[in-house]
């Protein structure tokens, strides 16, 4: 059984000097000894992001002094790294796509791989007005960069966890967006059709998920993780779709990259008239497309 690691309540000052130029070198030895993958990267995020500037201008102003307040939160940021709790966590925020967004433990964390999808799915459709929906939202990234780069388009998703949810409706208010966001298991609580369908489904299967890099321990299981080696969520997508997509909808899916052969093969029993793989960035077979 993987245990989340814990955070030390007190925990002895990594700095001792507090120009920026040394707490950026101390900062980087402590990552490097904790074994944190790109320490140095890490290390000038964190600076930075506290000290509210850019990595590059960390140089520029190395021999200016860290107030107490800031060098406090900054020790505390490193000893949260050190034990891979993700960089995202800890600064309750990522970018995706056109978006900032708030993130915790009660969300995943979106991927480059989703924001690649949406920025896909926003170019096939612009300047049309859809009925989308979007299923396991989390903390809301594909609903809301959806809805901005769709503006016409009337967008619905849901999810199962109420604290993700929560979160989501927050984000759509700081994106000054219009999302309606409500709880359902999958399809449970749906009673509409639409143009399309969207959904970044749990795909991991239980078997590989202990060997996963530690940050994935942080994020929440519930959106990672699915039976029948990863794949139930997305069966039972396949499998209900159809009842809920109007004339030439689309339905969009992300999975692993080693599921498609599967995934394919299964769609083929319902009532698609088109099945399409879509490599990622790396190219790796990401995402299905299907229409009805």
């Amino acid at each position: 059984m993987v245990l989340k690691y814990q955070f030390k309540n007190e925990y002895m000052s990594i700095v001792n000097q507090k120009t920026i130029s040394a707490v950026l070198c101390n900062a980087e030895c402590f990552l490097k000894e904790s074994q944190v993958p790109d320490a140095k990267v890490d290390a000038e995020l964190i600076l930075a992001h506290f000290l509210h500037c850019k990595r590059t201008e960390l140089y520029l102003a190395k021999d200016e002094e860290i107030a107490d307040d800031c060098l406090k939160k900054i020790e505390s940021a490193l000893q949260k790294r050190s034990i891979r709790y993700p960089l995202q966590y800890i600064f309750q925020e990522i970018e995706f796509l056109n978006s900032k967004l708030y993130v915790d433990e009660n969300t995943l964390i979106a991927r480059p791989e989703t924001e690649y999808l949406c920025d896909l799915i926003i170019k096939e459709n612009m300047g049309k007005a859809l009925d989308i929906l979007d299923i396991g939202t989390g903390s809301g990234a594909i609903a809301i960069s959806l809805k901005k780069g769709l503006r016409n388009s009337c967008v619905d998703a849901v999810d199962i966890s109420d604290n993700a949810l929560g979160i989501a409706v927050n984000n759509a208010v700081s994106n000054s967006v219009i999302v309606n966001f409500f709880a359902s298991d999958l399809f449970e609580n749906i009673n509409k059709k639409y143009d399309l369908i969207v959904s970044n489904p749990p795909y991991i299967a239980e078997s590989d998920y202990e060997s996963l890099e530690a940050e994935i321990f942080f994020e929440p299981k519930i959106a990672l993780v699915a039976d029948q080696d990863g794949l139930q969520c997305i069966f039972k997508i396949l499998e209900s779709a159809p009842n809920y997509m109007k004339k030439d909808a689309c339905l969009y899916i992300e999975f692993g990259y080693q599921q498609a052969e599967l995934i394919v093969e299964f769609a083929k029993k319902y009532k698609y008239k088109s099945i399409k793989i879509i490599k990622d960035l790396s190219g790796f077979d990401r995402f299905i497309k299907l229409e009805v």
